[in-house]
């Protein structure tokens, strides 16, 4: 059986304001709290949430507080502060021989999650998604998994307004010891001759057993009108026990349809792993034919020819409703920008939703994606690499923006962090 994905979004308990946890401070409380699983309060099953109010994701919070003089212009007048979210969640008995995964889209600004008692994850961007194995200690069957986030939205990133809370979507992934990890797969194409390309995928392994294990690879390509273009098998490869290993597919295809601005034509990449044929894991993503390019004559060349970028700089929040953005929403104001003139799109200033850049390769709108912390410390050196790991194999994203707006711009030390 491959994976399976459950989103999260339903049935959240929230709390606006930090929440007091009055606990004694005599040696038996001191010992039993620094044990595994004892965070104590909220994050425990039998604490009560049943007064705090029920909410759906995305939520944010920031949106519905009243507008205040006495706060900044910056964040439109509104507060922000701390929060708290829980809910339970079950995992099927039948899942305790496979990789239970938990995945957030986007927290703002600052938070900690908790699992069972457990603090297990802290993120400090609210425009990185991130991703925890929670494998070890989830509970199978019949017994709740208790999920408790605690937001810090004082803390901000930006001087514009930023939200608050789980403003993206929450997901639950089960894979089986031997899968596609995150953002595991890379596609590459090259234009080798006219209308002939050379395709590479690249696909990475986790093998997360005891022992070394021959996988198989399978590579299907689906044109955008779904017909099959390209069916490839890989031979074995073998991928050692504990390790990740990447494999790779070569082929190529001819006249393949181009991915442009007014024609933008999507194909999808479906890729199987194999163990005995058995079918372990499956994967997909999208790519699309076209060449870019840089000509200090011509300017920015797209497909062979020169385009005039007519862009805009946008904020991932909308009118009234903030950063908890509808899906629909996305392709709605993708649509009206295309209606004015506009065919570049500059996310400013942070990773956008994944369903904002989902509309711009489905409608053909040029993309400049921008990372929101200009940092070589490993936390915003990780939120850099997340940005291209996600958001490599869009047809619509043509750069990559890293330094915006930084006073370091023009100096020796902005120069040296740059380049690292």
């Amino acid at each position: 059986m491959p994976r399976e994905r459950y989103l999260l979004n339903r049935d959240w308990h929230f709390h606006l304001g930090e929440v007091e946890n009055a606990i004694k401070t005599d040696h038996g409380v001191i010992y039993s709290t620094a044990k595994a699983g004892a965070c104590q309060g909220i994050p425990q099953a039998d604490y009560d949430v049943s007064q705090w109010q029920k909410v759906d994701l995305p939520h944010d919070w920031s949106i519905h507080t009243p507008f205040d003089k006495e706060n900044v212009a910056d964040w439109g007048y509104k507060s922000r502060g701390k929060g708290w979210y829980r809910r339970s969640f079950a995992v099927p008995e039948d899942a305790k021989d496979k990789k239970i995964l938990l995945g957030f889209e986007g927290v703002s600004s600052r938070c900690t999650v908790y699992l069972n008692g457990t603090e297990i994850f802290h993120n400090t961007s609210g425009y990185t998604p991130f991703e925890m194995d929670i494998t070890d200690i989830v509970y199978f069957g019949n017994v709740p998994n208790t999920l408790a986030v605690f937001v810090d939205a004082s803390v901000w990133e930006g001087w514009w307004y930023e939200g608050a809370g789980i403003y993206r979507h929450v997901w639950l992934n089960i894979k089986n010891p031997i899968h596609i990890p995150q953002y595991g797969l890379s596609i590459r194409m090259e234009e080798i001759e006219e209308n002939t390309w050379k395709v590479n995928l690249f696909t990475n392994i986790c093998n997360q057993t005891e022992k070394d294990t021959e996988v198989r690879i399978s590579t299907t390509l689906v044109d955008p009108d779904q017909e099959l273009e390209v069916n490839i098998n890989n031979e074995g490869v073998v991928c050692e026990a504990g390790e990740e290993s990447q494999v790779e597919t070569e082929f190529t295809i001819e006249d393949p349809k181009v991915w442009d601005i007014e024609e933008p034509n999507i194909y999808e990449v479906i890729t199987k792993v194999f163990v005995e044929d058995e079918l372990v894991d499956s994967d997909k993503t999208i790519c699309g034919f076209r060449t870019i390019a840089m000509d200090p004559k011509k300017g920015f060349l797209l497909n062979g020819r020169p385009v005039k970028l007519f862009g805009t700089c946008n904020h991932q929040d909308f009118g009234g409703i903030g950063v908890a953005v509808p899906d629909a929403l996305h392709e709605y104001r993708i649509e009206r920008l295309k209606a004015m003139g506009s065919n570049a799109y500059r996310c400013a200033h942070g990773m956008p939703h994944k369903e904002l850049l989902d509309a711009c390769d489905r409608m053909g709108m040029l993309v400049i994606d921008e990372n929101r912390n200009f940092e070589t410390s490993e936390e915003g050196l990780t939120q850099l690499r997340t940005m291209v790991l996600r958001d490599r194999n869009h047809p619509s994203v043509i750069m990559y923006s890293i330094f915006n707006e930084e006073p370091l711009q023009g100096t020796e030390e902005g120069k040296r962090m740059a380049q690292t």
